[in-house]
C-alpha cells in the first residue's frame, strides 16, 4: 500500500543528514554567501525514529504526498537535486502545510544554489513545526555558510533541545557552536 509514514519519515531525515551536515574544512571560516556542499558523513547509522510522523494533508492527498516525498528523498540521496526540487514541490503543492516536504525541498533548492528560496522553504518548515529538528539544524546549516553565525546559532541550539541524544549530528553541531561562541569572545 505504499511506504509507512515513519519509514519515510526516517528515510528524509537520514537523506536531509547526509547533505546538510556541516563540512568540518569549512564550517569555521566562513565568508561570502555560497551553497552548501556535501560534506562527509562519519555515522552511517540511520536515525531513530521519534515516533509516527503525521502529515498535515487531506486524506486523500496523503497517498500521492507520500510518494513524492518518498521520491525526492531518494533523487536526494542520488545527488539529483533538480529532481528532488520538482518532486518535492509538487510535494508543497499537494500539501502547503507538510513540513517534511518544505525541509526537503529547503535542502534541494540550496544545494541547487537558489539559497534564498531554500532558506525560505527551511524557514517555513520551521514555523509549520517548531519541533521540527532537521529543519532547525538545516537552517543553521545554511545560515552558518553565509555568515550568517549568531543567526545560525539559534537554529543550533533548537537542534540540539529537539533532537535524541543519540542522534549523529549532535557532537558535530555541539563543537560548531563552541566555535561560534569562542570566535564571539574574540571580537
Amino acid at each position: 500500500m505504499g511506504v509507512p509514514l515513519v519509514i519515510l519519515a526516517v528515510m528524509v531525515a537520514v537523506a536531509v543528514a547526509l547533505y546538510m551536515r556541516p563540512h568540518p574544512d569549512t564550517v569555521s571560516r566562513v565568508a561570502a554567501p555560497t551553497p552548501p556542499v556535501p560534506a562527509p558523513v562519519a555515522s552511517q547509522q540511520p536515525l531513530p525514529a521519534a515516533g509516527p510522523a503525521k502529515l498535515s494533508v487531506r486524506r486523500e492527498a496523503e497517498a500521492p504526498v507520500r510518494a513524492l516525498l518518498t521520491q525526492g528523498a531518494e533523487a536526494v540521496e542520488r545527488g539529483a537535486f533538480g529532481e528532488a526540487a520538482g518532486l518535492l514541490r509538487q510535494a508543497t503543492e499537494l500539501a502547503p502545510s507538510d513540513p517534511d516536504a518544505w525541509n526537503g525541498l529547503g535542502v534541494a533548492l540550496v544545494h541547487l544554489g537558489d539559497v534564498t528560496a531554500g532558506v525560505a522553504a527551511l524557514r517555513r518548515a520551521v514555523r509549520l513545526k517548531p519541533t521540527h529538528a532537521e529543519a532547525e539544524r538545516n537552517l543553521g546549516v545554511v545560515l552558518d555558510r553565509q555568515g550568517k553565525s549568531m543567526e545560525a546559532a539559534a537554529h543550533y541550539r533548537a537542534f540540539l533541545d529537539l533532537a535524541t541524544n543519540g542522534h549523529p549530528a549532535r557532537n558535530d553541531v555541539r563543537r560548531r557552536l563552541g566555535e561560534i561562541a569562542s570566535r564571539k569572545g574574540d571580537g
